[in-house]
């Protein structure tokens, strides 16, 4: 029979090899059949922050301020639009209010710009001493009207009447007169002296007892430097106590256009 055992001096060589070779495996991850366990990796700080981490972190920082940068010109552009929009706004405003002065101002101008025609109260009434040969009287009246206006009336015609009447005047007056192209400038007087009329008798003495008056009345039509027609109606009574004239209450017979 063959002795299948070993030396005991080579048996106790590879338990020794065997050994040895056990921590070696496992410090390698362990082998086939075997779990070894790797030893835990402690990494320094100089291990974990090398030239690319530093180039990395400082991409960011950048990146980080010109997300700030971004943010602060967003937000300034649209402060910008908002205070475009106010400025556009109240120039619209502005310019609409613009445009209606423009409006009223050249509706004014008209007005402002006009003749105004009227007639001036010094209205002096001439009374003969004695009466003609049928009982009346040859009464004159001097008068004159006033421009008021900023530019130079024109007159078209002027119609004038002094008379009795027992009730204020109402008739229409006629579409002609006297006075056509006579020019009153801007605050002066055209005076109209010694315009005459035969009063009755009788009716002069109903008017000193109140029933009725003596009334000057009439109309006159005149243009402006605008070419604009215009007409002014006047009216006014007598009092034969004190010699005077004053306009009528009625203001249909004192009106203008």
């Amino acid at each position: 029979m063959l002795d299948r055992s070993l030396p005991r001096n080579r048996v106790t060589s590879l338990a020794v090899v065997f050994a040895l070779a056990l921590p070696a495996a496992a410090d390698a991850g362990g082998g086939h059949g075997h779990r070894g366990q790797a030893a835990p990796f402690v990494a320094t700080p100089s291990a974990a922050r090398g030239p690319d981490s530093d180039a990395v972190i400082q991409i960011e920082g950048e990146l980080a301020d010109a997300r700030n940068r971004m943010i602060e010109l967003t937000a300034w552009i649209v402060g910008l639009g908002a205070l475009q929009t106010l400025i556009f706004a109240a120039a619209m405003i502005a310019a609409a209010r613009a445009v209606r002065g423009a409006r009223h101002a050249g509706q004014l101008l008209p007005l402002l710009e006009r003749a105004y025609l009227f007639v001036d109260p010094d209205i002096a009434l001439t009374v003969p001493d004695h009466r003609g040969p049928h009982g009346g009287l040859k009464v004159g009246v001097d008068f004159a009207l006033k421009n008021h206006g900023k530019t130079p009336a024109v007159i078209d015609w002027l119609t004038v009447r002094l008379q009795y009447l027992a009730e204020p005047p109402a008739d229409p007056y006629e579409e002609s007169g006297s006075g056509g192209g006579l020019v009153i400038g801007a605050g002066q007087s055209l005076r109209f002296d010694r315009h005459e009329a035969i009063v009755p008798g009788a009716d002069w003495d109903k008017a000193e007892a109140g029933q009725g008056a003596i009334w000057l009345h009439g109309r006159v039509v005149y243009h402006d430097v605008l070419k604009s027609q215009h007409e002014s109606y006047f009216a006014w009574r007598h009092d034969p106590a004190r010699n005077t004239f004053s306009i009528a209450e009625q203001s249909a017979l004192n009106r203008y256009d």
